[in-house]
């Protein structure tokens, strides 16, 4: 499933699954995909070809459930505070043959 290229190839399975070693491994059967409210509003009209188990959560829903901006601008810095790009790219292992 390709969420961040905005394209869905095929339709998603009732279960999230992983391929592990060619082995399908059930990661859950109940599941949600978060979006930008405006997604999520155009998707009650044109759903994309999800299983019947998925539910729908718009982004800025969960800033205002968290208590808003500066509380969840807060917990993002102080889960995710490191140097995303020195982990990322410059620390990437090159890929072996």
């Amino acid at each position: 499933m390709a969420i961040l290229e905005r394209k869905f190839s095929e339709a998603v399975d009732d279960d999230l699954v992983a391929l592990v070693d060619k082995e399908r491994i059930v990661l859950a059967r109940q599941w949600f995909v978060v979006a930008r409210k405006k997604v999520v509003a155009s998707w009650i009209a044109a759903p994309p070809s999800f299983s019947k188990n998925v539910r729908f959560l718009a982004f800025e829903d969960v800033v205002d459930v968290f208590g808003g901006k500066s509380a969840f601008n807060a917990l993002v810095r102080e889960m995710l505070d490191f140097d995303f790009y020195r982990e990322w790219v410059e620390n990437e292992s090159p890929a072996g043959p």
